[in-house]
This record gives structure tokens, sequence and C-alpha cells, in this order.
């Protein structure tokens, strides 16, 4: 083969490459990416706009932003084809996530970035975004409106008492002068056995102040630790 040959037989080859089919594709997984990204920075902005409670995590929303990409690439990999399809499941039943998602709300999120990942990459575009903004709007009406959130008015109290003090009796004036409901929850003994810890579901009546209340607790457990928590369902304690 001489020189001539030769050439000609590269330039064969790079015309083979670089057909206008694969750059077609090559664009297409570029548009693909990006377009995932920006769906999942709408849906992450969402999520840290919305979320309340003290678990939220920075690294959960570059999860998610990663998670709307790949899952796009995955699908546009698979394409029609059942086998890579079966041979993709088998690969990704290997990984183990050791990390336990804490909210079921974190769990609809990760499906949310799923589901247009999947939009995607399989080419619908226009219903992947319009999915990703009405969601995104929804959830934003929800948290405006505070939707599902149940009005509370129980209280947690923690007492801790000598080990000396009877305490089935020894609270109960002081509670029904100011409650109108109390519940002993659990009785726990601390401080290598010195302290009692009692924890009572409790509800105040009407004008009744909670600082007087406490104020008298404080006489009758010798002036030892006493917390009452307020209850909020919109945080996790």
């Amino acid at each position: 083969m001489d020189m001539n040959e030769f050439i000609k037989k590269i330039n064969e080859d790079i015309t083979t490459v670089f057909t206008p089919e694969r750059a077609l594709n090559f664009w297409q997984v570029v548009v693909t990416l990006l377009i995932a990204f920006a769906l999942g920075l709408i849906i992450t902005r969402t999520y840290s706009k919305t979320h309340k409670g003290t678990t939220y995590s920075q690294s959960f929303c570059h999860t998610m932003i990663i998670m709307t990409m790949v899952v796009a690439i995955v699908m546009m990999i698979i394409g029609q084809n059942i086998a890579r399809a079966f041979s993709l499941v088998g690969a990704l039943s290997i990984i183990r996530f050791r990390t336990a998602v804490k909210d079921a709300r974190d769990t609809g999120f990760v499906f949310f970035a799923m589901a247009a990942g999947m939009a995607c990459g399989t080419g619908f575009y226009m219903t992947g975004v319009t999915m990703a903004v009405v969601i995104c709007l929804l959830i934003l009406l929800l948290d405006k409106l505070d939707y599902g959130a149940k009005p509370t008015i129980d209280k947690l109290l923690l007492i801790r008492i000598p080990n000396h003090i009877s305490y089935q009796e020894h609270f109960a004036g002081h509670f029904i002068k100011f409650l109108s409901h109390y519940a002993l929850t659990s009785v726990e003994i601390v401080q290598q056995g010195v302290m009692t810890e009692l924890t009572y579901n409790i509800r105040f009546k009407r004008n009744k102040s909670e600082q007087e209340f406490i104020s008298g607790l404080r006489e009758l457990n010798d002036n030892n630790k006493i917390t009452l928590i307020f209850r909020d369902q919109r945080v996790d304690i």
C-alpha cells in the first residue's frame, strides 16, 4: 500500500467516525445533561426553601442534582435495548447505601429527581420541564398554606427530683391548679442512681402562666432541673 492509499484510508475512517449521526448523539447528550442539571437546580431550590427541621444537608442537594443527570444518561444508554436494561440492573444491584433517609419527605424528592432524569433521558424534555415546574409550584403552595399541620397544645415536661421524693402524688396538687391534662409517660434513673427524671405530657389551662407553673415546680423538686418542650410538627426534635 502506497502513501496515497494509506492517507485515503485514514480519511475514510475519520469520515466514518465523525458522521452527522454521531455528532447529533454527542450534542443530544450535552443538551440532555444541561436540561437535567437545570431541573435538578429547580428541584433542590424548592427542597431547600421548604425544608423544616434540623436534618438539612447540602450534600443531599448536590446528590439530587447528580442523580438527575446520571439517571438521564442511564436512560439514554438503555434506550430500547432490553439486554442493556437488565445488565444495568445487575450492575447497580451490587451498590449498598449506608446513609439512611431520615425524613420521608426526602424520599419523595429523590423520586422527584429520578423522574426528572428519566424524562430528560427519554427525550421528553417538555414533559420533564412542565412536571418539575408544576410540582415545585404545588410544593411551595403546600408550604405556604402549612397544609397538613395539626395545631398542638400539648407540651413535654421533664422534671428531675431526688430519689427520696415520692413522685406519684408529690406534684398532683400543683398540676391540678395549672393543667387541664397531664400524664406520666416515662421514669428514668439518672446521675448514677441519685436522681429520677420524670417525663410528662401536659396541657395548660387557659390564662395560666407557664412561668408561674415552673416557679412552683422548682420549689417542689428542690430547685433541680426542669425542662419544658414546646412541640412543633414542622421541626424534628
